[in-house]
Formats: structure tokens, C-alpha cells, sequence
């Protein structure tokens, strides 16, 4: 219900308050003692989803009641902008974070347009944290906060310099520089030349320097130069990132209609839920794909070095032609058994 979720919400910003949450939220614990809102912010909470139920957007309703009740609580006009802003905008930072392209630059610019300050951004990730967490039972998980984290990052360094594009050119170099110099120490007796350093930088587009991770770029090197240097059609690397509470599996092979469509189907052959993907085509035309995944409860990373070996099989048997998708995933439950309590008809909606 509305009102044991609010006072979930509310015990939550407590509890980060205090610092008993700091594993799971390290970053809302740091900057909540920062705030200079911090009434607005528990109003807010308080306030979030008290227009449900009354018709319309609850978001738009219920700031409209902050409005009116800001100043019967003791806020002035400031204070009660602030409350109606939180709830007007409770959802914005998670619609971004899980529904929107972190590597197209209209993201980040139409996010930092309803944000404006880096206080309001403060106060949103907080209650935006919060107000997952109440949700319900593993709900929450390490890769919804490492979006939200790194969506915040960007919007904090892109309202401190007031540049986004030049943001984006300098985060590209910096990520090129420091797979550069990896590369170049050679560590676990792998060092390359600058030749061949420049030669596999070049294959990227800022794409992929903006969308994956630093720490996944040298993974990525390496996988390329294995399969290059042992000639092989196709290769498979498994990462498991306990922190986000995923496994990142990338693979590697000749860029073709319908690659990503397979080793999808692969995956649900092999029992786990993808939450996220990243796929890139080199300048060679090889794909790259990383896709995160979970058990299929969606609730921890696959862990398994038997398993891996069963997903990096079942990837070659589909793409080799072995395995009849369609044939062998019908018939699987890939939905809970409650879902079937429902009959909604399927929409797609595209937010460009």
C-alpha cells in the first residue's frame, strides 16, 4: 500500500542517515550530510506518492498538493518549490538511469535541463534511492545503483563545467590514454607497441569509449588479440561483477544480421536474464557485444565456471546453426506464473 511504502521511504532515508546502508549506497550516504535541503527532502518523501490514486500523473497531482500543504508545514516559498519539485520529479533520475541511452548525449543534456543545480541532484538520487529500496524485496540490486551512480557522475561533471560536448570529447581521450598505457606495461606478459595500440584504438567509436566501462576496455583488448592472434571465428569472455551484482559475458565474431537476436536466444537456453547490453561494431566490422546478466530470478550474478561452459557452448551451437531457436525456446516459462493472472495487450513505446 501508498502509506507502508511511504514509511518505508522515509525509514530508508533514515537509515542511510546513520550510515547502516553505506555497503549498498555508499554514494547517498556521502552526500545526504551534504544537503542543505534535508527538511525538503524527508517532505518530499513524505509527499511522493500521495497523489495516487486521485486521477491523472501522480507525480504532476501530488506536487500540486506539496504546493498548497508546503506552507501549512511550516516551509516558505522556497522550501515548498523545492518539496513540489522533488515530488513532481520523483521518477525522472530512474526513467533515465534503466530506460534511457547513457551513451546518447541528449540523455545526459535533457536530464541536466530538469535538474539545474547539483543540490536538486543531490536530493533526487537520494530519494530516488530511497524510494526503490521500498519498494519491496530485491528489488533494489548493485547494477540499478551502479546506473544511477554513474548517471549522476555525468550530470554533476557536466553541470560543474557547462560543457557537455567538450565532456564527452575528454572523458574519450581519457579512457584511450589509459588503455594505452595498460597496454603498453603489459601486464600479465602481454605488452603490445604503439603501433598496435593505435591500430586497435582506432577500430572504437566514441560510442564505445562512452558507453563501456574503463575497466572493461582492457578486458576487451585482450579478447580481440586472443581471437585475432589464434585466429579463432569466435570468442567468449566472462567477467562476474559482484559489486552490480551481474555477470558481463562479451562476445566477439564477425558482425552479421541477426548476431545479437542468437546469442540472446543463447542465453535463454541456458536459464539467465540479460538487464543490459552494449553492442558496438569495429571498424573492421567485427562485432563486440556485452551483455549483464543475472540468475533468472534477476536477483545475483551467474558465477558458475560449469555454467560459463554451458552458456559459451550453447553461443557456439546457435551461431554454428546447431540449435533451432524457435523450436527449442517454445515451451519455456520465461514470465512468473502470476503474470498469467493478466491479459495485457503487448506495447512498445519508443522515447527518441
Amino acid at each position: 500500500t501508498v502509506d507502508e511504502h511511504t514509511i518505508r521511504v522515509i525509514d530508508n532515508l533514515h537509515r542511510i542517515e546513520e550510515g547502516t546502508l553505506e555497503a549498498d549506497h555508499p554514494l547517498s550516504t556521502r552526500i545526504l550530510p551534504q544537503l542543505t535541503s534535508r527538511t525538503e527532502l524527508y517532505v518530499a518523501a513524505f509527499l511522493h506518492d500521495v497523489g495516487k490514486g486521485r486521477g491523472g500523473d501522480h507525480s504532476e497531482v501530488g506536487a500540486r498538493i506539496a504546493e498548497r500543504l508546503g506552507p501549512r508545514l511550516g516551509l516558505g516559498q522556497a522550501g515548498t518549490e523545492t518539496v513540489a519539485w522533488l515530488v513532481r520529479h520523483h521518477l525522472v533520475l530512474s526513467n533515465f538511469a534503466f530506460k534511457r541511452d547513457s551513451e546518447d548525449p541528449k540523455t545526459l543534456q535533457d536530464l541536466v535541463a530538469i535538474v539545474q543545480s547539483p543540490e536538486r541532484l543531490r536530493l533526487l538520487l537520494v530519494l530516488t534511492v530511497a524510494d526503490i529500496r521500498a519498494v519491496g524485496p530485491g528489488v533494489w540490486n548493485g547494477w540499478k545503483g551502479q546506473l544511477l551512480r554513474e548517471l549522476y557522475h555525468e550530470a554533476e561533471a557536466a553541470m560543474a563545467s557547462g560543457d557537455l560536448h567538450g565532456r564527452r570529447r575528454e572523458r574519450i581521450e581519457r579512457a584511450r590514454a589509459s588503455l594505452a598505457e595498460a597496454l603498453l606495461a603489459g601486464g600479465d606478459g602481454d605488452r603490445w607497441t604503439s603501433a598496435e595500440v593505435e591500430t586497435y584504438t582506432a577500430l572504437h567509436d566514441p560510442r564505445y569509449w562512452l558507453g563501456v566501462a574503463e575497466d572493461a576496455h582492457l578486458r576487451h583488448a585482450r579478447l580481440v588479440r586472443r581471437a585475432q592472434t589464434q585466429k579463432l571465428p569466435l570468442a567468449v569472455d566472462f567477467h562476474v561483477d559482484e559489486f552490480r551484482a551481474r555477470t558481463e559475458i562479451t562476445v566477439y565474431a564477425a558482425d552479421h544480421p541477426g548476431l545479437f537476436m542468437k546469442v540472446a536466444g543463447a542465453l535463454a537456453l541456458s536459464g539467465v536474464s540479460i538487464v543490459d547490453a552494449h553492442i558496438f561494431t569495429t571498424a573492421d566490422g567485427m562485432a563486440l557485444d556485452t551483455l549483464g546478466v543475472q540468475d533468472a530470478e534477476r536477483q545475483a550474478a551467474v558465477d558458475d565456471e560449469a555454467r560459463f561452459g554451458r552458456i559459451e557452448r550453447n553461443i557456439r551451437k546457435v551461431l554454428q546453426g546447431e540449435v533451432w531457436l524457435e523450436k527449442e525456446l517454445a515451451g519455456r516459462r520465461s514470465l512468473p506464473p502470476r503474470t498469467e493472472v493478466f491479459t495485457v495487450e503487448p506495447r512498445v513505446l519508443v522515447n527518441n
